[in-house]
């Protein structure tokens, strides 16, 4: 293939050089394509249209002199390659003049074919190693800047307390550092999906939906954008051409960003940890002046898996403490639990079980329950949750309670009167357990649940 012409402004006042330069260069059959100005107006304008690879300029114009002209041009085209053609006087500005901007300069008095043809390569290729120097600068700036980003998204996720923490802290990271306006939604146990959303300068909006996606509700036109995202498991990147409201890909709530403030561009990446999906991030640049490119996508690439870590750490450890808060309720009630799986093994025994019972939590765990409790069959019967028949291979686990002297309710096990008064002497005339706290029936029922569907 044909190397493509290098095309040069020559910026010249007197007909004669000018006429001269053409000459020569087609002598040379050099593959220059000559564009000529007479004045610093002119060149203004042409360079305004017009990219050029390489200026030839005379130091002397009609409207601007000596060192002005060379940096009037460099500011107006800071990154095309000068070379200066001097005349008689001009020898004392040249110092100044490559230090000014200008790349190399020849002698019009020295003009001839090979020297003009070698100092116009030279220039050009020097002009290239600049510009490929100067790539290489600002992409070890981004990248240094990018690292620097990371690390701190690393820091604050890493001391963000809790679920709901973790969550606002990923949203004050994205915007406005990555976006104008970003979305995160979380898929939730139980077909809930978590949404949040924020703009530049507004606090984060959440929101719960009871219906989960893909379900053929009215909110999977809100959730349309993230599914097709899932669905392949890969970023999707919105150009600012790609944005209509026709796209079928577009979520509700882009929708309603492109009707009210315009958008330049979108990402939305999958947020995943191990191959579990456990949601999607949409990150939106309004009208800003910044527009998403593949980097950016890469970037918020890398920020969506150090985000996926944060999530799910922080929701698996405040689901750990919630079971932990379950299993000391469980643990309190003066009513005997016992927890059986599908194969009627015991996996569960509280100690008010042991107490009933005088059977320790040691004697009768993994261990069958007809085997373990003697006369099960009548113990099983006492139960205020009577358990099924015990079949090998049975699904789900099996609850029982059995009621012990406090009726149910929640035993101070740590040796000190709690801190709520003592419960009304009952019907029965005995007197309250000063160590008994009462728990009303739904929490109660809440508790139990939550600890039979978490316990092994």
């Amino acid at each position: 293939m044909e190397a493509r012409a290098s095309s040069i402004l020559h910026v010249e006042d007197n007909p004669g050089d000018i006429r001269l330069v053409q000459e020569l260069l087609i002598e040379a059959r050099a593959p220059f394509e000559i564009s000529c100005a007479d004045r610093l107006e002119t060149t203004f304008d042409l360079l305004s249209r017009e990219d050029f690879d390489l200026l030839l300029l005379d130091l002397q114009l009609p409207d601007s002199r000596g060192l002005n002209t060379v940096e009037a041009i460099h500011s107006q085209a800071p990154g095309t390659p000068i070379v200066l053609l001097t005349g008689f006087g001009d020898e004392s500005l040249v110092e100044a003049a490559l230090s000014a901007g200008a790349l190399d300069y020849l002698p019009k008095r020295d003009l001839e074919t090979n020297l003009l043809l070698r100092v116009l390569t030279h220039a050009l290729e020097r002009a290239e190693l600049i510009a490929e120097e100067r790539e290489a600068r600002f992409e070890a700036q981004a990248g240094n800047a990018r690292l620097a980003f990371l690390r701190e998204v690393d820091l604050r996720l890493l001391h963000a307390s809790g679920y709901e923490s973790t969550l606002e802290a990923v949203v004050q990271l994205l915007v406005p550092r990555l976006a104008d306006w970003c979305g995160i939604d979380i898929f939730e146990p139980g077909g809930v999906v978590r949404s949040g959303e924020a703009a530049h300068g507004e606090r984060p909006r959440w929101s719960l939906t009871l219906d989960g996606p893909g379900d053929g509700t009215t909110e999977d036109a809100r959730l349309r954008g993230v599914l097709s995202v899932l669905r392949t498991g890969r970023s999707q990147l919105y150009p600012g051409s790609a944005l209509a409201a026709s796209d079928p890909l577009l979520d509700s709530r882009l929708h309603r960003l492109l009707d009210d403030v315009g958008l330049s561009s979108a990402i939305v990446t999958p947020l995943e940890l191990r191959g579990r999906q456990l949601g999607a991030m949409t990150l939106v640049l309004t009208k800003s002046g910044r527009w998403y490119g593949e980097e950016e996508v890469t970037l918020a690439e890398d920020f969506a898996r150090r985000s996926s870590l944060a999530i799910d750490s922080a929701r698996t450890a405040d689901e750990i403490a919630e079971l932990r808060h379950a299993k000391h309720a469980v643990d309190a009630l003066s009513d005997g639990v016992v927890v059986l799986d599908g194969a009627g093994v015991i996996r569960f025994w509280n100690p008010a079980a042991e107490a009933i019972t005088g059977l320790t939590a040691e004697s009768v765990l993994s261990r069958r329950a007809d085997r373990a409790i003697p006369d099960w069959e009548a113990f099983a019967a006492s139960a205020t949750s009577p358990a099924s028949p015990l079949a090998a291979g049975s699904c789900g686990r099996t609850v029982l309670t059995f009621p012990g002297p406090g009726n149910g309710q929640l035993v101070d096990r740590s040796g000190s009167a709690p801190t709520v008064e003592a419960p009304e002497p009952r019907d029965s005339g005995t007197v309250a357990d000063p160590h008994v706290l009462t728990m009303d029936e739904e929490s109660r029922k809440r508790v139990l649940e939550k600890w039979s569907s978490r316990s092994k």
